[in-house]
């Protein structure tokens, strides 16, 4: 069994991450950002669900990216204690107490602020241990989520410049409709930003990192490309949004779930089945159970509109999805305890299919999917 690999050889539902396909996405958007520019890759929600120690620790080994982004300073630290050594950013704000800005500081983490009161704390503290830290400054340039308003972001940049024991390292905003085509707000948001850049030259504040675009803007906006890109969804092989996008690059997709049948009976028709008895079998058919549910991530949405695949065929989800089952109907086909069913995977039935089933987007999908399933990582 691989070293990465946290699947067990029993275990027979687990999530299939395809290593290989994720250093593809990765190289794909490196040509497409140019050589020139770092990839902050965003490894947060548990890289996407995807793990983000394995993840973490397998482009840091084959040198694919320059740092990793993640929500809060429990993900960083969680990285630190697997042993990642590569530059973290925490995209998400601290409260100023002295325990979490130890934190960031004990485990070396790259902290975004949005105000000069937070990096004041955090430059006291530093100083008091004899400490540096490095600061992200976000900017809000239309997100409307957090970051400093883009008008007093210089005046706050030059504030935090002057601090002592603290390093401005970089300056970023964020894109809420980049995944639209020629959208005016976003060129909008990339000329505020550009603008702010100017401006801090003047000052001659020196930033090393300068950096708005996500998944969405690297397909549709090169310009919001300035020396740093953060990519997303786009490196697990997913698209930001269904075929909105200007450039067609061919990502693979690098998530299957995958599970068994657990037990298979013969319904007469007229039989109704699961909470609610919302499914009634029209004819005689076979029930298969499969162990998977809402508590594993399969959402409860999905109730009489999914469908998963055994032995290349598909049959639909019937009734209700419990927490931690669902009935497929198989209809006279037979299958016995043990057969493999794929859930989701690469073709045919993908995350993308899912999301459109249910109305969401791929994101919550890939997120959804509880720890408590067993991850086994295909290394290429």
């Amino acid at each position: 069994m691989n070293k990465y690999s946290l699947v067990k050889e029993n275990s027979k539902t687990y999530l299939e991450i395809d290593i290989g396909a994720i250093e593809r996405n990765i190289r794909i958007i490196k040509e497409i950002v140019g050589a020139d520019r770092k990839i902050l890759l965003a490894v947060k929600a548990d890289g996407y669900g995807h793990g983000a120690i394995q993840i973490s620790r397998f482009v840091e080994e084959s040198g694919l990216v320059d740092i990793l982004g993640v929500a809060s300073h429990e993900e960083g630290i969680e990285l630190r204690r697997a042993g990642i050594s590569l530059p973290i950013l925490v995209l998400g704000l601290i409260l100023p107490y002295k325990e979490n800005i130890g934190t960031i500081l004990d485990y070396d983490l790259t902290q975004t602020v949005a105000d000069y009161p937070l990096s004041e704390q955090i430059s006291k503290e530093a100083k008091s241990r004899n400490k540096s830290a490095k600061l992200h400054l976000k900017i809000d340039t239309g997100m409307g989520r957090i970051g400093c308003k883009h008008e007093n972001s210089v005046m706050i940049a030059k504030s935090i410049n002057h601090l002592e024991s603290i390093i401005l390292e970089g300056v970023f905003s964020h894109l809420p409709v980049s995944d639209i085509i020629d959208s005016e707000f976003t060129i909008n948001q990339i000329k505020i930003f550009n603008n702010i850049i100017k401006e801090l030259e003047i000052e001659k504040i020196d930033v090393k990192y300068k950096h708005i675009a996500n998944s969405a803007a690297i397909l549709n906006y090169p310009e919001s490309l300035f020396n740093m890109a953060r990519p997303g969804i786009m490196a697990y092989g997913y698209y930001p949004v269904k075929n909105n996008n200007n450039k067609k690059i061919d990502l693979t997709p690098s998530m299957s779930l995958k599970s068994y049948i657990i037990f298979s009976k013969r319904v007469k028709k007229g039989t109704s089945l699961s909470y609610g008895l919302t499914y009634t079998a029209e004819r005689d058919s076979n029930i298969a159970t499969i162990p998977i549910g809402y508590g594993c991530g399969y959402s409860r949405f999905l109730s009489n509109k999914g469908q998963i695949i055994i032995n290349n065929k598909i049959y639909p989800v019937v009734g209700r999805v419990c927490m931690d089952q669902i009935l497929i109907n198989t209809g006279d086909d037979e299958y016995a305890p043990g057969e493999e069913v794929i859930v989701f995977g690469k073709e045919g039935i993908t995350v993308e299919t899912l999301a459109d089933w249910i109305g969401t987007i791929p994101y919550e999908i890939i997120c959804s999917i509880s720890r408590n399933i067993k991850r086994k990582y295909l290394f290429p």
